[in-house]
């Protein structure tokens, strides 16, 4: 797992390309310390994925799967193009978005830094996959948090996503005090409810008991506000694929909402390729026009490429950022990109770690 982050740090020395953003950064410092930060967050949830140490996050998506929901998980996820697409007609998520934002897709409003509507909505779409096709829809088995009655300890939401927690029960003088798991369903209840919200899912009236518990999920791409639509799997020709490793080895809970946001638009160009289709690019006009997002997403790939994601292809003429190389003849063409879907095969959280204590040690 090592040597390939250490393949692909040497290939970027190589082509003269930064290893870490810390090269073109105006303040290396303040790289350094979101990087470390970053490290420690996943070294954390490397050792509590859930409740407990083990079983790990994967384990726990296998089981729900396995013995939950009686299926299997598809080798792919299904998702619809309106989540990474800017929308042909308004939908309910941008309803109170001045009009002319009135297309913008919907994993602009669940992309947010520490919240997590977009790992539950990937979660819950998977789910809904290993289903049989007349139980998709149906109201969830998996319960948000465990029942204490269950001496088996049954597999709940809290266990499925990854969330970096505090423990504050033991600091003095907190006033707001509370455990992993609490704040794991904390995180859960708020993502469920801006998902509910925005039409994906379907929870009971705020004044319900249990609000959360048996939720439903909705059929992606139409207005669930006004009749809400049973969950089905989107038409082909509206539709994308991404492995679902992206889900069951954790990198949809772990990568930022710009790596995660800009690895599903490569996903969804490289749906539409064809044998004499030029490669994939990503010029400000495109990203921009077609999936309503600006640099600091974009240079996402820079780690997609060290978590071994993505190739990039970069023009000489170019520099790694972008800029243009005024020492070359020309503009330049835009970077080009290939999806590595076997990348995703292996578990997330110990490659990404790899790859950051890697990039540390070659900037100190």
């Amino acid at each position: 797992m090592a040597d390939k982050v250490k393949k692909n740090l040497s290939e970027s020395s190589r082509n003269d390309e930064p290893i870490a953003e810390k090269q073109s950064s105006t303040d290396p410092r303040r790289w350094r310390s979101r990087t470390e930060q970053r490290l420690r967050k996943l070294q954390f949830l490397e050792k509590n994925g859930g409740p407990s140490a083990t079983p790990s996050l994967a384990d726990h998506v296998e089981t729900s799967l396995q013995l939950v929901l009686n299926g299997k998980a598809p080798a792919d996820l299904t998702l619809h193009q309106s989540l990474v697409l800017r929308p042909q007609a308004p939908m309910p998520w941008c309803r109170d978005e001045p009009d002319e934002n009135n297309r913008v897709p919907l994993i602009r409003h669940l992309s947010t830094p520490r919240g997590i509507s977009l790992q539950v909505l990937l979660l819950a779409l998977l789910l809904e996959q290993a289903k049989s096709q007349g139980r998709r829809g149906a109201p969830t088995p998996v319960p948000v948090s465990p029942t204490r009655r269950d001496p088996h300890r049954q597999i709940a939401w809290t266990d499925l996503v990854a969330v970096y927690t505090e423990d504050t029960t033991a600091k003095y003088g907190s006033t707001h005090t509370a455990g992993h798991e609490a704040k794991r369903l904390r995180q859960v209840k708020t993502a469920l409810e801006a998902l509910d919200s925005v039409g994906m899912v379907a929870i009971a009236d705020p004044k319900a008991r249990k609000r959360y518990e048996n939720f439903r999920v909705l059929a992606e791409g139409v207005d669930n506000h006004n009749r809400r639509v049973r969950y089905r799997l989107p038409n082909p020709e509206e539709s994308f694929t991404v492995p679902a490793a992206l889900v069951v080895n954790g990198w949809a809970g772990v990568l930022t909402p710009s790596e995660l946001t800009l690895f599903l638009v490569l996903a969804y160009l490289d749906s539409r390729q064809t044998p004499t289709s030029p490669p994939i690019d990503l010029p400000p006009a495109k990203r921009e026009g077609l999936f309503a997002f600006g640099k600091e997403t974009f240079e996402a790939h820079k780690t997609l490429r060290l978590f071994g994601l993505i190739n990039t292809t970069r023009d000489g003429r170019r520099e790694y950022d972008y800029t243009r190389d005024f020492h070359q003849g020309g503009p330049g063409d835009p970077h080009t990109f290939d999806l590595i879907a076997s990348g995703l095969d292996e578990p997330a959280i110990p490659v990404m770690i790899d790859a950051l204590e890697l990039m540390l040690q070659s900037t100190v």
